[in-house]
């Protein structure tokens, strides 16, 4: 069956997602079947900071190159300098700074913890149309065209022939190779050797120059793995950080941000895949279309290398859950062929417009899907930016809405709540419909964010689709998905799923406390991570407004908020390892009836839950005390 394609709140947030201000977005006309935009829509302003706000020193601190530079918004580090970080360059003045979307990311309130070097620097624009003072914590960015991958080797007498990137001595930097590869990290070498030479009477010289030695981090861009391989990489030199002088991040743990974004892009494909399984659906046949040729036939792409550069992100975001109309017909096709795909994907082809397409047929009519454009995302889904992993969301979701239970829409709210740290709902629903006002969507969804959308909605699809691969590993040996890393996932950085999956698991070595009072739940650190007994915790929330009721049905456990439960348990010798009895567990959790995402191990025969989904679920506040090493348990 193929799909037929068809086409609030008016908030004063700090937000530059849009790339103009007050845009009314006009209606497009196009044949019913083929799709419609929203029409009417009106875009937001953005408004700027009129305060300063106090750098935190104890925040690791980075510097990255153009497109590399969300993944250090996602980790929450502070983007201290740079070359073209802001959208590609870097604004001189108020009104073109205010069309900046990175800044109003990670730099404005929107944010759940602004990065106040990006807020700075956007303030200092507000200043200086104001005669305020200027604040010297801000951002130090230079418009330079490079490569992302490289070292910024752009050296500026002022800073004592070093670059700006490396002038205020970030903690880390990333993309430090000597070549476009990313391959190496020797890019740096001279600059280092120069700091290091600097003495305390020069002009140049910074407090520890002597032994400044910034962690540098490749990155590489070509394909999704890779970008998940960079963010990995990213955050070991975080945590290594982290271990070496005591800082900290503005999100929490890096290394859980990490694996979530692996898992978010893997758990899509595998959701979709367990979806047509229960459903006993096919695969959609699929055309990524490169080419409309003088000769009325049409050339289709059948691999990643026979795409053209700014195609091989829309293949790669296909081919893991479809089939290639190339199997049966081969690269070029005639029109007649060329219909019978259920979706035609066209997506970052300058070349050919939806226009050109609709019109090379002619007085066919088409019943299939087009894909011919892409939200307005924040550096777009073309570029070398980890937000590529939102592509995925978006045309997996839009060729399979039919099938799964969650609109591309959805998806892509999910990523910038989850990994953009957009936590409140007003500020969600601006940025999907702005980012969706002009992109042509599947018949029956729409750019506005249904107002049931769940962040633990989406978790748990993606943990169902975490599950089916553990049980299905084979079927994602195809070549598409190997090209991914997808064959691998289940021993690749931050899965922590699967039979053949050995975790790292000891006692926890951590304290524990209950609205400010000392608890031993008997917990285990599994990849970093607390976990603990479902009945240690009824035990410990006896008497609070999280009480609760636990029963057991075959796989599925449910929990009753409201009833107690007495005590059970015993004590640990903490760092105790347990890694050989623990595996991963299919066991599904329920809260009132309603199924909740929850990362379950088994430990010697009893089941172990992730306290920080167990937190979600159940309503509480689930913190860390870095001082005391405890963990802290709130009740709401």
């Amino acid at each position: 069956m193929k799909l037929q394609n068809k086409p609030k709140k008016t908030l004063s947030l700090l937000i530059a997602i849009i790339m103009l201000m007050a845009l009314t977005i006009p209606s497009y006309a196009v044949n019913s079947e083929n799709g419609t935009i929203s029409d009417d829509v009106t875009g937001y302003t953005y408004t700027a900071p009129t305060q300063p706000i106090t750098v935190d020193d104890n925040v690791i601190t980075a510097t990255a190159h153009r497109a590399a530079t969300p993944v250090l918004g996602m980790l929450g580090v502070n983007a201290v300098s740079g070359f073209g970080m802001i959208n590609g360059g870097a604004p001189s003045d108020l009104e073109t700074a205010e069309q900046c979307p990175a800044l109003g990311v990670w730099g404005t309130s929107l944010n759940e913890s602004p990065d106040p070097y990006y807020w700075n620097y956007f303030y200092n624009f507000y200043a200086a149309e104001n005669d305020l003072e200027v604040s010297s914590d801000a951002l130090r960015n230079s418009d330079v065209r490079a490569s992302p991958m490289m070292a910024d080797t752009n050296l500026l007498e002022e800073y004592g022939n070093i670059s700006v990137s490396l002038s205020t001595r970030p903690d880390i930097a990333v993309g430090c190779s000597t070549e476009r590869s990313g391959a190496d990290t020797d890019g740096y070498n001279d600059q280092l050797a120069t700091i290091n030479a600097f003495t305390s009477d020069s002009p140049y010289y910074q407090e520890g120059d002597e032994t400044y030695s910034p962690k540098l981090v490749s990155y590489q861009t070509t394909y999704i793995k890779q970008m998940i391989e960079s963010v990995k990489r990213i955050a070991d030199a975080v945590t290594a950080v982290e271990d070496e002088t005591g800082k900290t991040t503005r999100y929490g743990d890096v290394q859980t941000i990490a694996g979530d974004y692996e898992k978010y892009v893997y758990g899509i494909i595998s959701y979709v895949q367990e979806e047509l399984a229960a459903k006993d659906a096919a695969q959609k046949t699929v055309a990524v279309l490169t080419a409309i040729n003088e000769d009325g036939t049409y050339t289709v792409a059948d691999s990643l290398s026979t795409s053209s550069t700014s195609l091989v992100r829309a293949y790669e975001y296909c081919m893991c859950v479809s089939d290639s109309l190339t199997d049966t017909y081969g690269t070029t096709l005639t029109l007649d062929q060329l219909l019978e795909a259920d979706a035609i994907v066209t997506i970052n082809n300058t070349n050919i417009t939806r226009t050109q397409l609709l019109e090379s047929f002619g007085d066919n009519t088409y019943d299939g899907m087009i894909i011919s454009n892409t939200p307005a995302t924040l550096y777009g889904m073309t570029m070398n930016s980890v937000e590529n992993a939102m592509g995925y969301a978006y045309i997996i979701g839009s060729l399979y809405c039919d099938v799964i239970d969650i609109s591309p829409v959805e998806l892509c709210a999910y990523f910038y709540q989850h990994f953009l740290h957009i936590s409140d709902m007003d500020g969600i629903e601006q940025v999907v419909l702005t980012n969706f006002s002009e992109t042509i969507l599947p018949e029956g969804v729409s750019a506005t964010l249904p107002s049931d959308y769940s962040a633990a909605k989406i978790e748990a699809e993606l943990l169902k689709g975490m599950q089916y691969y553990v049980a299905n590993t084979a079927q994602f040996g195809t070549d598409e998905c190997a090209l991914i890393g997808l064959d691998s996932w289940v021993v690749s950085y931050g899965s922590g799923i699967g039979s053949d999956y050995t975790p790292a698991c000891t006692s926890s070595a951590q304290s524990f406390a209950l609205n400010g009072e000392a608890v031993t739940p008997e917990a285990y650190n599994i990849d970093g991570n607390n976990y603990v007994k479902l009945r240690d915790m009824a035990a410990l929330l006896t008497g609070t407004a999280a009480a609760f009721d636990i029963s057991v049905d075959g796989l599925e456990v449910y929990i009753e908020i409201g009833g107690t439960y007495v005590p059970v348990g015993g004590e640990l010798t903490a760092g105790t390892d347990k890694s050989a009895s623990c595996v991963y567990s299919a066991w599904t959790l329920f809260v009132d009836g309603a199924e909740v995402p929850c990362m379950v191990y088994n430990i010697g025969g009893n089941n172990y839950y992730k306290l920080r989904d167990l937190g979600a679920a159940l309503g509480l506040e689930i913190g860390y005390d870095a001082a005391t090493s405890t963990v802290t348990i709130t009740v709401q």
